[in-house]
């Protein structure tokens, strides 16, 4: 008897470090339901222990939480740098807003794509701290590079640079919207949001606001969340969010890398216009486009060129109605060209004249086969 009241004692000991001892009755499985307050949609997601870190393996990893270890703060959240028993690398998001903490982990063990930061556990301590163990990026945000270079000693990124970070994004968020079971709109993309890895290539990240589409519907109405400077104006005056809310927010962050300013300016000349406003008014003007061009950057004729024509689908993508703006396929069709374009004067097969017709994605050869 004295050794089941042991064993019981323990068992009740490793579910209560795991798990909130009035929301979950079992340390074998971890429900997570949703209640979204647009269309009624309710979900209960199921995972097995696999996924779950102990309190104790989180504290030891952050060394207890420790001041050292901070990486960042947001308005309800702080992310630490940790490190498991195995030398896997995370980052640790303690966060105090439970509807955040059900968001990402519903979105991150959904998705699996290389330009979408991984989730590798996560945990409720008994005191309602809730706990995301992600995957860690050790060169930090966006911010960091394209605004703040010089605080941190930093060089300033490449044009090259900026592209391939940009289509990163590009794919990641397309995947979001398209290629998953389910579509998901981020909602909240800017550069703080973008980490960047030890060979600068970028993953999306945060997705406490991100909400599914529902199945059959393009859009929904919901209430605003997110950050000023680079809401669409659909969504900031009606709270109307569809996937084009993203692809606006994408049009900002191009604007941000093309210029190396911020969306809400710093300065007062800056914040009495903002970006998109001022950007569309200044891109099409070769003059005034090129002052208005990031001086961190090395400019070309080549360089300056590509730069144009990322100029131009910022734009697009930054259109007031959503219906002029391109989906994120095509955002990445745009980039991908520009990155690793595609030789046509040295064609695969010779001998053979291809005329493609890129609307009905027809084609005909000379001799009519």
């Amino acid at each position: 008897m004295c050794l089941v009241g042991v064993c019981v004692y323990q068992l009740k000991r490793k579910c209560s470090t795991v798990f909130h001892p009035c929301a979950f009755v079992s340390c074998d499985e971890y429900k997570i339901i949703i209640d979204d307050d647009y269309g009624g949609l309710r979900e209960t997601l199921t995972h097995e222990g696999n996924m779950v870190i102990s309190i104790q393996d989180l504290k030891k990893a952050t060394n207890n939480f420790s001041q050292l270890n901070i990486l960042g703060r947001g308005g309800s959240a702080t992310v630490y740098q940790g490190e498991l028993k195995d030398g896997t690398k995370i980052a640790v998001k303690r966060t105090e807003s439970v509807h955040e903490f059900k968001s990402e982990v519903s979105v991150l063990t959904k998705v699996r794509h290389t330009r979408l930061v991984a989730l590798r556990g996560y945990c409720l301590d008994g005191d309602q701290r809730l706990l995301l163990a992600i995957e860690y990026m050790p060169q930090g945000t966006l911010t960091h590079f394209l605004f703040d270079w010089k605080k941190h000693g930093l060089k300033p990124l490449e044009w090259r640079q900026r592209l391939m970070i940009a289509l990163d994004v590009a794919r990641g968020v397309e995947y979001l919207h398209c290629f998953g079971h389910q579509s998901f709109i981020h909602r909240d993309l800017k550069p703080c949001n973008i980490l960047l890895g030890n060979d600068m290539r970028a993953k999306v990240a945060d997705f406490g606001l991100a909400r599914p589409l529902p199945l059959g519907k393009d859009s929904f109405v919901t209430k605003v969340a997110g950050t000023f400077g680079y809401f669409a104006p659909e969504y900031a005056e009606m709270g109307e969010v569809s996937t084009k809310i993203d692809v606006y927010s994408f049009g900002v962050i191009l604007m941000e890398l093309i210029t190396g300013r911020r969306a809400r300016g710093t300065t007062l000349e800056e914040e009495s216009v903002p970006l998109v406003k001022w950007f569309l008014q200044t891109y099409k003007d070769e003059v005034t486009f090129r002052k208005a061009v990031d001086p961190a950057l090395d400019l070309d004729e080549e360089t300056l060129a590509c730069v144009s024509t990322v100029a131009e689908l910022a734009a697009h993508c930054c259109a007031s109605k959503p219906h002029k703006r391109p989906n994120m396929s095509q955002v990445v069709n745009v980039l991908s060209y520009l990155v690793d374009p595609w030789n046509m004067s040295e064609p695969e097969y010779e001998g053979v004249d291809i005329d493609m017709n890129l609307d009905t994605g027809s084609f005909t050869s000379l001799d009519g086969r």
